[in-house]
């Protein structure tokens, strides 16, 4: 799933404020403090 998919349900869960959390909750992704996937692409 990809940062921008995360996202796009919100709009949908905005109406149901505790299926939005429950949602944010199990598929935000997780900060990072080190490892590949902190960096962005080199062309950016």
């Amino acid at each position: 799933m990809t940062y921008s998919d995360y996202r796009k349900v919100f709009k949908q869960l905005r109406v149901k404020p505790a299926k939005l959390k429950k949602y944010i909750k199990h598929n935000a992704p997780k900060p990072r403090s080190c490892g590949i996937s902190l960096r962005k692409c080199k062309r950016c």
